[in-house]
């Protein structure tokens, strides 16, 4: 017959037999183990600091080389800066004598036939070709540009001159006195126009910087210039900063690299064109890096160096060894972009290693110190571990007696409380005070029922508020749905047209539009709102709403429509929300097309059967500033030619993996495309293509495209 224990006896039972052949197995087990875990320690605290001398010596070795890395990065990045700079003002000056030319009436003719003044801080001056031939008022309208050059060198201490250069091949030049001999302005006749910077720039229409070169022996030098333009778009001339590298060579020098190393900066022709040269210091390039504008050290006879500097004008970033004048040094360098220049730190490899070896040397020795302390402790901890067993059983048999007369009594009320609580009696309190956690369990279902109460009320006024939201969510979305057009038959076969716009969220912020401005003039638009959801939506309604109403008031200036509908979206914008935006309006008599870009994505267009990314001027997005400026550009349409508006919701589709659909994508997908597709054939198939790629993952921002295919009047009148 089997004997049944009531609670109380099952717990002392239980704690005694835990207790009994957990002390058995632990005494047996840990007095038998801890003689072998004696040895086996001790022999392994000897390996162990041998590894551990090995490991932090190379983890120190890699951290004085990503350190030395991180200071040719740092470096590399503000020589880059400094010429990024410069490029910034060559292009701004050139900005402004395109401006000049473009509205003559607002300035008035200079003169500046007066000698520079040699006890200026700028000297300002004119030069001439021999045989160049120009009017006064020539001369006299660009020497508006004066001010701007004379800010230019005294507000950038890198520039030792700044000049514009007519293609009449007259030159008006600021440049900082001390630069100049004697303090004296060069002689007059110049010859710009067969200069390399003035070629470069006015064939290559942008904006460029030369290789080093040395001019009369004087110190490397390099000149940044940039073209400027007539009205109608024609070379005007060119715009050139000349600067010493003398100038950024503090750049180079503030290196904290004692008198272990040194720095250097490779061109992309493998040539010195700045290298360390502190005073009384071996911290000198020695003469193998020395600043030479006639050696490439690609073909130095030190295939060492030979590779470094391979791997310089490559444009890599990394770190190498190489002997120089009989020492091994560390080679970090890294990419400057802006010139396709590499920059580099030098630094003698025993500097970096003395520290790694005496790191090893001082773990060896705490090894062994550490080894004798632990066997002296082992031993002891054996003599404790025999006297705790002993007293923990005792203390086992006592504690287990006392835990089952405390626990018992309470949890037969307890036991009894939670049966009628779960019968439904939520109105039922449980009294135990026995001030551990049986007591908190119990106030614990006291606090539950009263929970259950209110939980059962909340719950029924939940679902009744979240049905609310979710009928408005919906009907915001057909209202939203329904202000974008979904008419796209105008009835006209001078071109077709079709959009989709799919919100990540019930609603969106991106929105696209399209009307006729008159009988002959389509106006399509492509914008996307900063956000998501409701705010964006609500912003998005205002947009698209200010861009129509100031399109069709200003029809005949896309850029003055634009700048009064930002000057609307910035009154009383709060939020600080903007749009992104791209306008275009097409002439469907000549396929003309004038568009302005406001921060948006830059279209795609096909032309001669190949789609290519549109080149747009980077406005800035409606709502950020009250006083932007746009500009419109203009492009050729030929019958056949698409044009393909989108947001950064297709570019930017990611799979579940992160990767991201890509314009690299897009473009490819497009150009995949049979050409006589209908426009809103062309939107379902990269709609497809965007479906396979992010291929079930949750969608992350609104997704918008529309496409239009220019027909012409010549395939119109073979249509009709």
């Amino acid at each position: 017959m089997k004997v049944k224990l009531n609670i109380r006896r099952r717990m002392m039972l239980i704690v005694l037999s835990i207790g009994l052949i957990t002390l058995v197995i632990l005494g047996g087990v840990a007095f038998y183990g801890m003689n072998g875990m004696r040895n086996l320690a001790l022999e392994s605290a000897e390996e162990i600091g041998v590894r551990s001398a090995l490991n932090s010596s190379s983890t120190l070795e890699m951290q004085q080389k990503k350190e030395l890395s991180l200071l040719a990065g740092d470096k590399s990045t503000a020589v880059n800066q400094r010429l990024t700079t410069l490029a910034l003002e060559v292009k701004k000056i050139a900005d402004q004598m395109t401006y000049i030319l473009a509205n003559p009436n607002l300035f008035v003719t200079l003169d500046v036939d007066a000698p520079a003044q040699a006890d200026a801080d700028i000297a300002f001056y004119v030069r001439r070709s021999a045989d160049a031939v120009f009017s006064q008022s020539e001369l006299g309208l660009t020497a508006n540009i004066r001010d701007f050059l004379i800010r230019a060198v005294a507000n950038d201490d890198m520039t030792d001159s700044m000049s514009v250069t007519s293609i009449r091949n007259f030159t008006l030049t600021a440049a900082d006195n001390r630069a100049l001999e004697n303090r004296q302005a060069p002689p007059i006749i110049f010859d710009a126009i067969n200069t390399d910077w003035y070629r470069r720039a006015t064939t290559e229409r942008t904006l460029i910087f030369t290789d080093a070169q040395a001019v009369d022996g004087k110190a490397p030098e390099i000149f940044c210039a940039a073209p400027y333009f007539n009205p109608d778009g024609t070379l005007a001339g060119a715009v050139c900063a000349r600067a010493s590298l003398t100038r950024i060579a503090a750049l180079v020098e503030d290196i904290s690299l004692h008198d272990a190393g040194f720095s250097f900066v490779l061109d992309n022709r493998g040539r010195v064109i700045l290298a360390s040269d502190k005073k009384n210091s071996s911290s000198v390039a020695p003469p193998d890096l020395a600043v030479n504008l006639n050696i490439d050290v690609r073909s130095s006879e030190n295939l060492a160096l030979a590779d470094v500097a391979n791997q310089m004008v490559e444009g890599f970033k990394g770190i190498r060894t190489a002997q120089l004048n009989g020492r091994t040094y560390l080679i970090a360098y890294a990419p400057i972009e802006r010139t396709d220049w590499s920059f580099a730190v030098a630094m003698d490899e025993s500097e970096v290693l003395d520290p790694i070896v005496e790191n090893a040397e001082l773990i060896r020795s705490l090894t062994q110190n550490r080894i004798v302390e632990l066997d002296r402790h082992m031993q002891n901890t054996m003599i404790y571990l025999g006297a705790f067993m002993v007293l923990l059983l005792a203390a086992t048999a006592y504690v287990g007696r006392r835990l089952s007369d405390h626990f018992v009594e309470p949890i037969h009320q307890l036991s009894d409380g939670v049966r009628e609580i779960s019968m439904g009696a939520l109105d039922k309190k449980l009294d135990i005070r026995t001030g551990d956690e049986i007591e908190s369990l119990a106030i614990a279902f006291n606090a539950m029922t009263d929970r259950l109460q209110s939980y059962i009320e909340n719950l029924t006024r939940a679902t009744a508020d979240r049905e609310h939201i979710e009928t408005e969510l919906n009907i915001a979305e057909n209202i939203q749905q329904s202000m974008l057009p979904r008419e796209f038959d105008f009835g006209r076969t001078e071109f077709e047209l079709f959009a989709t716009m799919h919100a990540a969220k019930e609603v969106g912020g991106d929105f696209y539009d399209f009307y006729m401005l008159d009988g002959d003039r389509l106006m399509i638009t492509i914008a996307d709102v900063s956000g998501k959801g409701v705010p964006a939506a609500l912003f998005m309604v205002i947009s698209k709403t200010v861009l129509k109403n100031f399109a069709l008031a200003t029809t005949n200036d896309l850029a003055a429509a634009l700048e009064q509908a930002n000057y609307r979206l910035c009154q009383n914008n709060d939020e600080m929300m903007f749009v992104t935006v791209f306008v275009g309006v097409i002439d469907l008599r000549t396929g003309r097309m004038i568009y302005v870009n406001a921060g948006h994505n830059p279209p795609l267009v096909r032309r001669d059967g190949r789609f290519e990314f549109l080149t747009v001027e980077d406005g800035c997005a409606l709502g950020i500033g009250e006083n932007e400026e746009y500009r419109h550009e203009e492009l050729m349409l030929s019958a056949g030619d698409v044009i393909f508006l989108y947001t950064d919701g297709v570019t930017e589709a990611m799979n579940a993996a992160g990767d991201q659909y890509s314009e690299k994508r897009l473009l490819d997908r497009l150009n995949g495309l049979d050409e006589h597709l209908t426009a809103e054939s062309i939107i379902e198939a990269v709609a497809r293509d965007i479906k396979n790629h992010v291929d079930g993952a949750e969608q992350s921002d609104d997704i918008t495209m529309l496409a239009m295919k220019y027909n012409g009047l010549d395939d119109c009148a073979d249509k009709i």
